[in-house]
């Protein structure tokens, strides 16, 4: 079988997660694959819901996934790391928690419009929290503090939180990715 692993870096968006998800995928179609997919993730953020949307596509596979941070894991790209069955971090990496920031494109309409946008808004920021707070076994009010302070963490603070599974010193090649 083919180890299968896809670099993720720049901004969380919805057209370079798009092509994650199709990605593996196709992978899993074509079953060109071991049991577990690879995803080196560095990255300052971007689209929650881009960020939600690839969560869920990796927790409902059939495959472990492994998720490698390095660089930088910022706002929704924690969102991605966490999908990790195992979450590896070079060491020196951060971690940056902020509350969410959103953009609406369309500058006129019914009131309804953004009424409804705004309760999107909301769901969003519950679904990132929630999700976070599953995955390192904290309170969602723990985590919820976390976003609304702006924190970031260090590998160590960020391992000791649940984030990380293993810190490492050098990047781990695809060729000798221990399975999670």
């Amino acid at each position: 079988m083919i180890m299968i692993y896809f670099t993720l870096t720049g901004n969380i968006d919805a057209s370079n997660t798009q092509g994650l998800i199709h990605f593996f995928n196709s992978q899993i179609i074509d079953q060109n694959y071991t049991d577990t997919l690879t995803i080196f993730l560095s990255s300052i953020g971007g689209d929650i819901d881009a960020a939600v949307r690839v969560y869920d596509f990796l927790k409902s596979i059939p495959n472990k996934v492994h998720t490698i941070g390095f660089g930088q894991i910022d706002s929704a790209a924690i969102t991605i790391f966490l999908a990790g069955d195992k979450r590896t971090v070079l060491k020196k990496t951060r971690f940056r928690f902020h509350e969410p920031t959103y953009y609406m494109q369309q500058s006129d309409s019914v009131l309804a419009f953004f009424e409804e946008r705004v309760r999107l808004f909301h769901q969003l920021d519950k679904r990132m929290k929630e999700i976070t707070s599953e995955q390192t076994g904290k309170s969602l009010t723990q985590i919820s503090k976390l976003y609304s302070e702006g924190k970031i963490l260090d590998t160590v603070e960020a391992k000791s939180l649940g984030l990380v599974s293993e810190i490492v010193s050098e990047m781990p090649k695809p060729t000798t990715l221990p399975t999670p």
